[in-house]
């Protein structure tokens, strides 16, 4: 034990992010006075709450105002805020912790609210609606994600306001269907990179800024309403992460056409589209989902000149749940890979590096998939 706390704080604090839960950082931090310090950094430094009940999780919040104030530099430590909602709406009071909380962390980076409520009503339960400080701790902010996920917006001049606070935000994230999203006007969000909304929230957003990486749903009774907007607009997308509602390949298609910069394109229905309309893209990177025995990858390659790598994910009754099988042109065989990533954000990701190529052997089970010397996906 002496060894360990009389090492450099830099060797203690990468020894605390071993630590795999909240629960374990607390223990280190409880060991002795010496690594009070490093194991509460680690605590500290992803927070999640999981409300579900208003009658304990208000006091839990305010405990949490309390602890930072009591010792300040906690303040610091935050880097990620995330709230689940379960069963019920946010309090007034719970909004106005949230919105403390928010104010006094000046290193925070990313920030989701997800709304899991179960509400016949509407798909749409808890509203949200975040004040920004009428007089700021600081006057740079470091939030750079946020994520908020069926949930409507309650008061839309609020939430703008909260949104030209944080004007360095990179990553906004929203529903993909269907949200009441305010109309955000040229001068908000000049630093934005990548943006999960609906079609036409995504469409507002595009002209004037950098936007590379979009995720988005096209439905059935949706007019193609993107191709009223300058070609120019869409030519900073690089990556679009897309799903269709009913029988709208042919909009995505549609959308696709409009992107003439794009390189990855990932499919997340159990649909695909034709090599027609890739051999008029830059797509280099086509990632699909549940498409086992559909087409050959090697028919798509030589239709494809510009295409370099296909992905197949396919869910399958293993210990691993999901499985990613990659074709690249220049190798005979597929092989199996995870990406080094959470589920569903693989359009986050970078396709030739955040990946780990895994044995055969790993997922051997008498229900896999099998493969045959065609490389029929």
């Amino acid at each position: 034990m002496g060894s360990i706390v009389q090492g450099p704080s830099q060797v203690l604090s990468r020894i605390t992010r071993y630590l795999p839960t909240q629960a374990e950082s607390l223990a280190f931090s409880l060991t002795s006075g010496e690594l009070q310090v490093a194991g509460e950094t680690q605590l500290y430094h992803n927070v999640v709450f999981n409300l579900n009940d208003s009658s304990s999780d208000e006091r839990r919040l305010e405990a949490f105002v309390r602890c930072l104030m009591t010792r300040q530099d906690r303040c610091s430590w935050v880097h990620s805020l995330s709230v689940t909602l379960s069963n019920r709406s946010l309090t007034r009071m719970e909004h106005k912790i949230l919105a403390i909380i928010i104010n006094i962390l000046p290193s925070l980076r990313i920030f989701k609210y997800i709304d899991y409520s179960d509400n016949d009503d509407s798909v749409y339960h808890t509203a949200i609606d975040f004040h920004p400080p009428r007089h700021p701790l600081q006057t740079e902010t470091s939030l750079q994600q946020f994520t908020c996920l069926n949930a409507n917006i309650l008061d839309q001049e609020p939430f703008l306001a909260f949104l030209h606070f944080h004007h360095g935000l990179q990553h906004l994230e929203f529903s993909e269907d269907v949200l009441n999203v305010p109309h955000l006007g040229k001068g908000i969000l000049p630093n934005l990179e990548t943006l999960r909304a609906p079609i036409d929230v995504i469409l507002r957003l595009l002209p004037g800024r950098n936007i590379k990486r979009v995720k988005t749903t096209v439905s059935e009774d949706m007019a193609p309403v993107w191709v009223h907007v300058p070609r120019t607009a869409f030519a900073t997308v690089q990556v679009l992460s897309s799903t269709v509602r009913g029988d709208a390949e042919e909009l995505r298609e549609s959308l696709v056409l409009q992107m003439n910069n794009l390189e990855f394109l990932e499919i997340e229905d159990e649909t695909c589209i034709s090599t027609s309309i890739l051999r008029r893209t830059k797509i280099k990177f086509l990632r699909l989902r549940n498409l086992w025995g559909e087409f050959s990858s090697r028919v798509v390659f030589n239709r494809v000149p510009a295409l370099e790598c296909i992905e197949l994910q396919h869910t399958v009754e293993l210990s691993v749940g999901v499985i990613s099988l990659r074709w690249c042109r220049d190798v005979e065989k597929p092989y199996i890979i995870s990406w080094d990533c959470n589920t569903k954000e693989e359009w986050l990701g970078d396709w030739r590096k955040d990946l780990f190529v895994r044995s055969d052997e790993e997922f051997e089970a008498d229900d896999a998939p099998t493969l045959d010397d065609d490389e029929v996906l």
